[in-house]
């Protein structure tokens, strides 16, 4: 029942919506070498390649345990070059607030439903049609907001979103696409600035490192700089260069400049809590920074038992302690040797810090639920190793390598990536994910420690953690080594960094392997990355494991009325992890418009306020089934299809609060419009009208629509 009102759901979400060519195609579908496709440029102030506003519908998709998210392409980078249809995506992250009860953003909204509409001037057709998602009401949204960095030639930008929905309609999101920042002044070729992602909050408040390191251009940065973008401030007249003088910024302003102390990307503590924008970053000094127009910096947030710390900071809008509002969390030494602990700090609205902990495992780290055991005192293994911080991360992100937040049973819990094998340095693909659970007002003295998800080193395939269809399911398959799935290049680390729930879940990406059916019914194993949920059991303290996304996958967007595959979401580069892949602030830690889950099972889609991830996806423009992306390596460059780098969101689409499926032209109401709106989809074959997802229009389709008709609105 539940996957079936979840597909009417999102079929009923509306008719088929983008803008800004985020879920859509250009206006030449299936023509040859696809290109130019319709990514806007970030050089150009026309119509609105700075700032757009448009509606994106979610599809329901299935985790193997049945459970129903929605997913979506929210932002597409920037193009640069002719050759590519867009830049590379870099470091991201989500805003670990929400704001309630809120007006839209945007008066209006640009949605539609075919391929070729979007708002590039030239390579679409038109902007489809302004709605105005508020109908009258002026504060019924929920906001929250994401940004990715990208780069392409010497271009290096980000792009933020601005997330806003009724949450009686949880499968239609409203867009504010803003070009955050880029580093080339008009007019110029060279780059005047290197940029790394930071963070954002739910206001708005971007925050992203820049440096002048192997730059080019005129006017550039010369040390470090920490910048906050007011993005809903942008109005689109500039291109908004982070460059030495600042004259060429757009509601930004320079918090840090031109410091000759390294500094790591900066992240967001929230205005919803601190009371006004504030940034949170470190410095290589052992230093937390943070303020606004006056930054602090200072070793208070250092531990006793912590001796200097790693990586980039999270900060987590828990409160562990009274009196505190947020968390910070970065990876620390308790001696001289390899990074092995957590440290955490408490603060209040002024940056204070209120208490410090310092977590480390001991030598023996155990799985209570499919029986392992990590002992870092055999010489192989060589001490705990959270290695996740080297090579680009401090210069370029994510953030961060600590995830903290708690439990459905109150626990609080901590969880890094470590790296296993002595000698392998930042490409070991031996990983483990290691979390400890604590009493928030001890967790020092309570920690209990475990191993959610590992890769097994005496296996004879290296195949680690079990995935399951189900809670003490069946096995479908196991995460295993990054060099099985890459041929060996790259060849590690296998698991990204951590990313944290309302439930205490682990959501993380790591090398699989599937074991699967071919079309005969033979078996095979598929290789491949995907997206897991390590679901928390209060029974056992341990973890089981869900893929929720893999590689391969196919839907079609319900804006773009074209089916789109996932091609690749990464883990590792040629020499360590990846800027690119899931860390601990990819997530919005809320539980879905801050509702309270309390007795919803652990695996429940409510207990996910959101999350993020940096994409590759091919769109099936030609309609010959094979998403052969004309400018990739070995593929036919005379395909028609088109493929962007993209940010998806994932998140829930519950239909329990109100939404109503069969409420076509939603306005609330369920009456003869609706009727005559589906009869007009239907016969027209509009892809909105598909509600069973199989590819055509037909009579199932009918008497689905007829069923929620008359089922009414709940």
């Amino acid at each position: 029942m539940r996957m079936h009102r979840a597909i009417g759901l999102a079929m009923a979400a509306g008719l088929c919506v983008s803008a800004s060519a985020q879920d859509s195609v250009s206006r030449t579908p299936g023509g040859a070498q696809g290109l130019p496709g319709d990514a806007v440029s970030v050089d150009t102030t026309d119509g609105m390649s700075q700032v757009a506003a448009y509606r994106v519908d979610l599809t329901p998709m299935f985790g193997s345990w049945g459970t129903v998210f929605g997913i979506a392409p929210i932002a597409k980078s920037p193009k640069s070059q002719d050759t590519f249809f867009n830049n590379l995506t870099s470091g991201f992250a989500m805003s670990q607030d929400q704001l309630h009860n809120v007006s839209f953003p945007q008066a209006g909204y640009f949605f539609w439903d075919q391929p070729g509409l979007g708002i590039h001037p030239t390579e679409n057709v038109g902007a489809g049609v302004l709605v105005d998602p508020s109908d009258g009401d002026e504060i019924n949204s929920t906001q929250m907001a994401a940004i990715v960095a990208d780069f392409g030639g010497v271009t290096n930008n980000s792009t933020s979103a601005i997330i806003n929905y009724d949450p009686d309609f949880p499968a239609r999101l409203y867009i504010t696409r803003v070009n955050s920042s880029t580093n080339v002044l008009p007019g110029e070729s060279g780059d005047s600035s290197q940029i790394g992602m930071g963070g954002i909050d739910a206001n708005g408040n971007a925050y992203l490192r820049a440096d002048g390191f192997g730059v080019g251009g005129p006017d550039a940065l010369t040390g470090d700089n920490y910048y906050h973008v007011d993005v809903l401030g942008r109005d689109g007249t500039v291109l908004n260069v982070f460059s030495d003088s600042g004259s060429n910024l757009d509601a930004t302003t320079r918090l840090l400049t031109n410091s000759q102390t390294t500094h790591s990307t900066p992240t967001a503590f929230p205005e919803s809590i601190a009371g006004s924008p504030n940034i949170v970053g470190s410095n290589f000094n052992t230093q937390w920074v943070r303020g606004f127009n006056v930054l602090a910096s200072d070793g208070t947030h250092v531990d006793d038992g912590i001796t200097d710390i790693r990586g980039n900071v999270y900060v987590s809008p828990i409160s562990l302690m009274d009196g505190s509002v947020a968390t910070g969390a970065i990876l620390g030494k308790s001696s001289g040797g390899p990074t092995d602990s957590f440290d955490l700090w408490d603060f209040d609205t002024g940056g204070n810090v209120l208490r410090t902990s310092g977590l480390t495992p001991p030598v023996a780290v155990s799985d209570p639920v499919d029986a392992y055991t990590v002992d870092t005192s055999d010489p192989l293994f060589g001490g705990w190793r959270f290695d996740h911080y080297l090579s680009q991360v401090p210069f370029r992100g994510g953030n961060g390598q600590v995830a903290v937040g708690t439990t459905s049973d109150g626990l609080g819990v901590a969880a890094s990536t470590a790296y296993l094998i002595d000698g392998l340095g930042s490409s070991d693909p031996f990983s483990a994910l290691v979390v400890a659970h604590f009493d928030p007002a001890d967790p020092e003295g309570t920690a209990t420690w475990i191993l959610a998800a590992w890769i097994d080193f005496f296996d004879q395939d290296f195949r680690g953690k079990p995935i399951k269809d189900g809670p003490g399911g069946k096995t479908i398959g196991n995460l295993i080594t990054l060099d099985q799935v890459t041929d060996g290049s790259p060849l590690g680390p296998s698991i990204s960094g951590p990313a944290i729930d309302s439930a205490g879940n682990i959501w993380f990406v790591s090398a699989v392997a599937l074991d699967k059916l071919d079309q005969d019914g033979n078996p095979f194993v598929d290789f491949d990355t995907a997206l897991i949920r390590a679901v928390y059991d209060p029974a056992s303290g341990g973890y089981e494991l869900e893929r929720i996304l893999e590689q391969g996958f196919v839907r079609q967007g319900l804006n773009s009325c074209t089916d789109y595959q996932v091609q690749f979401f990464g883990i590792a580069d040629s020499n360590s992890v990846s800027s690119g892949t899931l860390w601990s602030s990819g997530i919005n830690p809320g539980s879905w418009n801050n509702m309270d889950t309390s007795g919803l099972d652990n695996d429940d889609p409510r207990h996910l306020g959101g999350i993020v991830l940096a994409a590759d996806v091919t769109y099936d423009v030609d309609g010959d089934g094979d998403f052969d992306d004309p400018t990739a390596s070995n593929s036919d460059p005379d395909s028609g299809d088109e493929s962007y780098q993209v940010l998806l969101y994932i998140g829930n689409i519950d239909e329990g609060f109100g939404f109503c499926p069969a409420d076509i032209d939603a306005n609330g109401l369920l009456d003869s419009s609706d009727f005559f709106g589906f009869l007009d989809q239907f016969a027209s074959g509009a892809c909105a009208a598909d509600r069973t997802f199989n590819g055509t229009v037909d009579s199932e389709d009918f008497f689905d629509f007829l069923d929620d008709f008359v089922a009414g609105c709940q």
